[in-house]
């Protein structure tokens, strides 16, 4: 538990205690959300033993709603379940004083979006080496099975984006940020009627509708990436309703009018943006496939350059991150409360926070595992009744089963010599006579 002093100011006082979250160590705020703010820390144990990790805290202002909450929750379980080189893993899901958090691995690079701004368009091995990683993950997520039932969990992450796509210093592309992905493991809250998720502008047809959408909304998103970072401008940009526009009759200005001619990516593209998503990729990995035959050989594998592009482009917010976790020492004293910071607010990792404490009334906010029980337990009744009706059907085939061998068993013994009366010719026949 975060330990707080209140002065007679009413504030309360950070101490050198309050770095401690939970089990983790916070070190310093990383970056601030519309939905959470991200901060460094640390798990430590027995030994000497310390792990580096990011913390994600839902901002304080959401803790009361509902939605956010069921948001939240589903991303730490999806992300949880999902277990692959080129997705962010999730290490645990908690609650610390009325507040809930979730514990990440901790990436050292920068995201697409951050590289693309400082070198424009990528080179088209670089941003097929991209758009191929990012396949994978997205693979892995959309063919993931319930564990137990082997039912397809029919996952979609509908915010592909070059915001959710981040570059490691080893050249290894992550897929990030599950936070508003749907899931079919009954536990989940279905999207309301009419509603959508996602960036507009990575928006495939079917989503931006509210239509019922499937994998192939993911492969869209990806199609919008792969052009952007080859031509190294924004495919869907202005009003809202001109962009949403452009999306419903297809809009795509091709390659060349932005000067790469590459008639092969130019197909690969033309069919992951197709308005029918019958005619689109199947999936991610046949995208992937299409995007490896459109490119020669030597050039398949750009981990490495990859890896050198990130180091050198954005070799400043990789040490300032790092001087966040080199800093070993407590924050000095401050007599501010937590406060809710504005989305994309300039925050300086050189200079770490001090950990805010929790807020003066957060005993009188209900417990947020109690939030999130109340989230999801009306949805659990109905997986209940599932697993309960599959048992139930089981359970007849079973009865079903022995009925029958017990009526073939009963038939046995009454009539012991049916085989042999079947082989009894048939009236008019003439036996063979013994001795003849």
């Amino acid at each position: 538990m975060t330990q707080r002093l209140t002065p007679a100011g009413g504030h309360p006082l950070a101490t050198p205690d309050t770095t401690t979250f939970g089990r983790y160590r916070l070190l310093g705020r990383l970056a601030v959300g519309g939905m959470a703010e991200v901060w460094a820390g640390e798990l430590r144990g027995l030994g000497g033993f310390c792990k580096r990790v990011v913390v994600k805290r839902v901002r304080p202002e959401l803790m009361d709603d509902p939605r956010f909450l069921g948001m939240f929750v589903t991303e730490a379980r999806i992300a949880a379940r999902l277990s692959h080189r080129n997705i962010c893993e999730v290490f645990d899901l908690g609650e610390v004083d009325g507040e809930l958090y979730m514990a990440m691995e901790y990436l050292r690079g920068a995201s697409v979006r951050k590289i693309v701004r400082r070198t424009g368009r990528l080179s088209p091995a670089l941003a097929v080496a991209v758009v191929d990683q990012a396949a994978r993950g997205l693979d892995h997520a959309h063919g993931l099975r319930d564990p137990h039932t082997g039912d397809h969990l029919g996952i979609v992450h509908r915010d592909v984006s070059p915001e959710n796509l981040f570059v490691t210093t080893d050249g290894t592309v992550k897929l990030l940020d599950f936070g508003i992905a749907k899931i079919c493991d009954g536990l989940a809250a279905a999207t309301e009627a009419g509603k959508t998720k996602g960036k507009l502008a990575y928006m495939a047809p079917e989503q931006l509708a509210a239509e019922p959408i499937d994998r192939q909304a993911d492969v869209w998103s990806l199609g919008v990436v792969l052009w952007e970072l080859l031509t190294g401008a924004r495919l869907f940009q202005g009003p809202m309703h001109e962009v949403a526009d452009r999306i419903h009759v297809g809009d795509v200005p091709p390659l060349a009018a932005h000067g790469v001619d590459h008639p092969a990516l130019q197909a690969v593209i033309a069919q992951a943006l197709r308005q029918d998503r019958r005619e689109r990729f199947s999936s991610a990995e046949d995208l992937r496939v299409a995007l490896r035959l459109a490119m020669p050989t030597e050039e398949l594998d750009q981990a490495g350059l990859l890896a050198i592009l990130v180091r050198r482009q954005c070799r400043e917010e990789i040490a300032a991150a790092e001087r966040v976790f080199a800093s070993t020492a407590a924050p000095e004293a401050d007599a501010r409360p937590r406060r809710a910071p504005s989305e994309g607010e300039p925050v300086d990792p050189a200079a770490p926070l001090p950990v805010p404490p929790v807020a003066a009334n957060a005993s009188a906010r209900p417990d947020a595992t109690a939030k999130v029980r109340r989230v999801t337990e009306v949805a659990e009744p109905a997986r209940a009744a599932r697993r309960d009706g599959r048992a139930l059907l089981a359970t007849a085939a079973i009865a079903a089963a022995l009925v029958l061998l017990g009526a073939l068993a009963l038939d046995q013994l009454g009539n012991p010599r049916g085989a042999a009366s079947a082989a009894v010719p048939a009236s008019g026949a003439s036996a063979p006579r013994p001795g003849r």
